[in-house]
């Protein structure tokens, strides 16, 4: 597992390269992700701390004060921004995301990062 907590959707879509990418591919609901949660929740500060947490989705309403962090362009026509949108996500209000990717097991040092399907996710939008 790799993962982080980030209002960015390219940090969203760079861990997605490593993997089958929690919450976009599979939310947290099912026992898998139920187990990553209370994982998270038990051991990592950032997912700890959060007093507005959703367990489902991985949103942390209102953790940055100052509201979005950094300076990065929106992109409303890509896959991982609309998702975002239609789950209230607001980084202008300090919204944050915890995405976990799944790394795939292998048998050689090669890791194949272009499976099929995933291009839509992946991608941005112009």
């Amino acid at each position: 597992w790799i993962g982080c907590r980030t209002q960015n959707p390219v940090m969203m879509r760079c861990y997605g390269l490593f993997g089958s990418l929690c919450p976009f591919e599979a939310d947290y609901s099912g026992l898998e992700g139920q187990e990553l949660i209370h994982y998270l929740r038990r051991h990592i500060g950032q997912v700890r701390d959060v007093e507005r947490f959703d367990a489902t989705k991985g949103i942390c309403y209102n953790v940055y004060n100052t509201g979005r962090m950094g300076d990065y362009a929106l992109n409303l026509n890509g896959q991982i921004e609309q998702r975002l949108a239609e789950w209230g996500f607001n980084p202008d209000l300090g919204d944050s995301l915890v995405v976990v990717a799944r790394l795939p097991r292998v048998e050689s040092q090669a890791i194949d990062f272009a499976r099929p399907g995933r291009e839509a996710l992946l991608a941005t939008a112009s």
